[in-house]
């Protein structure tokens, strides 16, 4: 079904459909890595086990979430902007 305001605006409509999927995704994965900077926290704290071999992979994938969550803030001021 055609949007009122035309294909730009069905485009439009797609675009923000899939970032909202994408802010979705991002938002699971954040809290996904907060539950491993608990676990980490908590091995430190009671000096279970090595602190280290945890702590790599989790600044890792923590890096790549905020670039990922920079990118998506720039996308959405583009497209407030746009």
């Amino acid at each position: 079904m055609e949007n009122r305001r035309g294909p730009e605006g069905t485009r439009r409509i797609q675009a923000i459909g899939k970032l909202r999927k994408a802010l979705t995704a991002l938002a699971y994965a954040s809290l996904v890595f907060d539950i491993c900077i608990a676990v980490v926290t908590s091995v430190g704290a009671l000096r279970i086990g090595d602190l280290q071999v945890l702590l790599i992979p989790v600044n890792y994938a923590l890096t790549v979430i905020v670039i990922l969550s920079a990118v998506v803030f720039v996308t959405l001021l583009v497209e407030k902007v746009a």
